[in-house]
């Protein structure tokens, strides 16, 4: 017995000191040579927190509110503790209890979770290994973890397992998957960069087209159905888990929006978007290129001197 369990489980812990060592040679001067990340995001970040603490230190908690940023705002929109979340234990524990402010454990986070889905995908644990590590070391979180984008580096660790716990409940592993996508989708809204979130389920919707195609195909209309209900229950559940946050942040905007639609009736809300995002803009989104070489370059500009025709007394000899 003792035998079958460790040659299940051997190859996983192999696979996680793999991932171990590759996340953290990865960012190698900055784990063992005692160098320093910019993280320029981090350090201004730390720089609108400073209100939030000083008031912390003095009473203990937290306020709700600052008038450090944009003539204030709410304070929880910066800095938070998840009071009463008992899932903060779970991802404080995946991260070793680390702040995520430290790049190479949530590399070591991302790997794992890509890992984890790997197999639920049904791939070899070798296959599922370079996957992750693939995943991990990918140019985007480098460029995060410079930037000191750590909340969506966070998220975006978390992005594979959300994927993982949904397979699973279309593979009718009604309870895991339900537990994992709940934990996952918590994890990742509390992580508080909800743009990844929402990229997580435009991407996963895509997914559950071309299955219920293929369930439709096969007759398992049921056996869906029941999938996808369980998946927005545990979705639910994920949400509720974070509704200190949400809640209050999704309340704020209606009485700003009440009182600019009462002082223009005009104002709608396609208004607003094509005054901010007119059709150049839009398209320069979907092809950029053709937009750039439309740009206004500042003086001194490689392009604008290559554009500039020369004037007489310009050109000295």
């Amino acid at each position: 017995m003792v035998k079958v369990i460790g040659s299940k489980v051997w190859p996983h812990l192999v696979a996680y000191l793999v991932m171990i060592l590759a996340s953290f040679l990865l960012f190698r001067p900055y784990v063992l040579e005692n160098k320093v990340l910019a993280q320029g995001d981090n350090q201004r970040a730390k720089a609108m927190q400073t209100e939030i603490q000083k008031y912390r230190q003095i009473d203990g908690e937290a306020p709700l509110w600052t008038n450090a940023m944009f003539s204030g705002m709410p304070a929880y929109m910066i800095w938070h503790t998840a009071r009463g979340n008992v899932q903060q234990y779970v991802g404080r524990t995946l991260l070793w209890f680390q702040s995520i402010t430290r790049p190479h454990y949530v590399i070591l986070l991302a790997m794992a979770m890509c890992y984890l889905a790997l197999l639920v995908f049904g791939s070899d644990w070798r296959i599922a290994l370079l996957g992750g590590i693939s995943y991990g070391i990918s140019t985007y979180f480098v460029d995060l973890a410079e930037a000191g984008h750590s909340t969506k580096m966070l998220a975006m660790a978390y992005l594979p397992g959300i994927w993982a716990g949904a397979y699973m409940l279309i593979q009718k592993k009604w309870l895991l998957g339900t537990g994992l996508l709940s934990l996952f989708v918590g994890l990742q809204i509390q992580a508080n960069h909800l743009q990844i979130t929402y990229y997580t389920y435009l991407l996963l919707g895509i997914g559950l087209i071309f299955f219920g195609i293929q369930a439709i195909k096969s007759g398992q209309i049921k056996a869906f159905a029941t999938a996808l209900g369980l998946i927005a229950a545990a979705t639910g559940l994920g949400i509720a888990s974070n509704l200190a946050t949400l809640w209050p942040t999704g309340n704020i905007p209606r009485k700003p929006s009440a009182a600019l639609r009462n002082s223009n009736p005009n104002l709608t809300r396609e208004t607003v978007w094509i005054k901010n995002m007119p059709l150049d803009g839009a398209m320069a989104l979907v092809n950029p290129p053709p937009y750039w070489s439309r740009m206004p370059m500042a003086e001194g500009h490689p392009r604008h001197l290559k554009a500039r025709k020369p004037t007489s007394g310009s050109i000295r000899t």
